[in-house]
């Protein structure tokens, strides 16, 4: 009996070694495509989250930047699933009039696939049709509700203008916007949406300005003398909000005016003029996309899709203080992000917002 023990016991453990070295080498090869963020800031805290989850995780991934056009992407993708060995998930931003050639290549691969934002136009996307109708390695688009973001943007705007204003009083918006995708337009929609409720709103133009703040400065000189009374700036990227406020200190005959600027995105120098009241709303959040991508991507390797709605989250003044610690010691470093993947379980997990970040580390026992 005893030889029976000792002879099974080294088998468990060899058995149990094999697995583990199997599990090891069937790792899955997750690979991000992502614009470039020397311009785009943006894109570097999307980076930093997903390696920080990945490495929670115990993922394999591998993120590459891309100068952000349709051009570079085509050319990287099918560099990528024409390798000895593709990855087995490929998470990228697509653009407009480029999404059905490069689903077709990567379809032909067989690779599964994530896209980040819906970013084409109405025509393209009934011929794209959801995720998993006609492409069916098109795992699904982690997609954030802009028009509801550029509504709510457009409204905290006007409030804090009207509290310290006559809300008879009439107030003129011009809009600094991104590029010519459904995000753009989108974002756009919600900001039109909600002048469309009040007369006593002018919206003067919505300028496209690519989500880039060099030409916010190189422009912005143009715009206020087209519309010099303007008194909120809804701008679609933090970083051109913050150009206009650098533009407002450049010019003198503004200095002392009060002028209510918004934008998307929650970068740190933004969060601090909003501290400061220079700016007055962000919404943000959406930068955890590509973690909620691992997420999906751990769903489908068991088998799940879980149904998910990502909205913008607001920021002022008055609730700034703990997203402003959140963000500036990037403490999603700090999450356990298992208890946000969807199991047979738990099919409806909790929704990943930075809201429910900061209280998750609220919650962790403190060490002493």
């Amino acid at each position: 009996m005893l030889r029976i023990i000792f002879v099974i016991i080294p088998i468990c453990i060899l058995l149990v070694g094999s697995l583990a070295a199997l599990n090891k080498a069937h790792a899955s090869e997750i690979t991000f495509i992502l614009p470039d963020h020397k311009e785009h800031q943006f894109w570097y805290w999307v980076t930093d989250a997903i390696q920080s989850a990945a490495s929670e995780q115990q993922l394999n991934i591998n993120i590459i930047h891309i100068d952000n056009n349709r051009f570079t992407l085509d050319k990287k993708i099918n560099e990528i699933v024409n390798q000895k060995t593709p990855p087995d998930y490929l998470v990228f931003r697509a653009f407009p009039a480029l999404g059905q050639q490069i689903f077709d290549v990567i379809e032909a691969k067989k690779i599964n696939f994530i896209t980040l934002e819906q970013v084409f136009t109405a025509k393209e996307k009934s011929i794209m049709g959801e995720p998993g109708d006609k492409y069916k390695y098109w795992i699904n688009e982690i997609n954030y509700d802009q028009k509801q973001a550029g509504y709510a943007l457009a409204e905290e705007l006007h409030r804090q203008f009207n509290q310290d204003n006559s809300p008879l009083k009439q107030v003129q918006i011009t809009g600094l916007s991104g590029t010519f995708d459904a995000v753009t337009d989108k974002r756009e929609a919600g900001l039109l949406a909600y002048d469309k409720q009040y007369e006593n709103l002018l919206m003067n133009q919505i300028f496209r300005m690519n989500f880039s703040q060099t030409m916010v400065n190189e422009r912005f000189l143009r715009v206020i003398n087209r519309y010099p009374d303007t008194q909120i700036f809804w701008c679609a990227s933090a970083q051109m909000a913050l150009e206009v406020n650098e533009q407002k200190q450049n010019l003198k005959q503004y200095q002392n005016q009060e002028w209510y600027i918004g934008g998307f995105d929650w970068l740190p120098e933004a969060l601090l003029k909003v501290q400061q009241e220079k700016i007055k709303a962000l919404v943000g959040g959406h930068f955890m996309m590509g973690v909620i991508a691992l997420l999906e991507i751990a769903e489908h390797k068991q088998g799940i899709k879980a149904q998910r709605i990502n909205h913008f989250e607001l920021l002022t003044k008055k609730n700034i203080a703990p997203y402003i610690n959140f963000i500036n010691h990037k403490k999603w470093r700090n999450i356990k992000y298992k208890k946000y993947i969807a199991t047979q379980a738990q099919p409806t997990p909790p929704t990943l917002n930075i809201k429910n970040l900061i209280s998750d580390l609220s919650e962790q026992p403190k060490l002493n």
